[in-house]
């Protein structure tokens, strides 16, 4: 069974569709759908009202408790903006890298506001993000991404 993963031509031969999600893609989508629709929407549409409407917002006043940032409303809106911009990027596998980069910051205060504030269970989802994001931040995006259509694209003009 791990023979078929290996970059043995062997493991080639029997090229189908699906092969091309043997790569971090399907790791990427999926975490990305997930942050995008657990904590990215609820992120949005609470920092959108917060910011321009003053609605209060749980976030923020944790933030404000926690009291390790200097401007923890602001920070706040900020955590929300890269929320989102990192899920949509992890789904459609444009500037992985970079947003997997800007990420781990994010991940590290989220850690760190959740143990001073005793959120059960922070840790360790922190934890399997931090993961998920170092291994795209070495890995890429993989094989079913913009980045990688890009490429193709930018060969192409190459040849011509």
């Amino acid at each position: 069974m791990l023979s078929s993963f290996g970059s043995n031509s062997s493991s080639r031969a029997g090229h189908s569709p699906l092969s091309a999600f043997r790569t971090v893609s399907l790791l990427r989508i999926g975490t990305g759908l997930v942050l995008f629709f657990y904590y990215g929407l609820e992120a949005m549409m609470r920092g959108w009202q917060f910011a321009l409407k003053q609605v209060p917002w749980t976030f923020a006043a944790d933030l404000e408790r926690a009291a390790i940032l200097p401007a923890p409303k602001v920070f706040a809106v900020l955590v929300a903006i890269i929320v989102v911009g990192v899920s949509v990027s992890w789904t459609l596998g444009f500037l992985t890298r970079l947003f997997a980069a800007l990420f781990i910051p994010v991940i590290i205060g989220g850690m760190v506001v959740g143990e001073r504030l005793s959120i059960p269970g922070h840790g360790e989802l922190g934890m399997l993000y931090l993961l998920i994001a170092l291994s795209l931040l070495i890995s890429g995006s993989g094989t079913v991404s913009l980045d990688t259509l890009f490429k193709l694209g930018s060969g192409l003009k190459k040849r011509r």
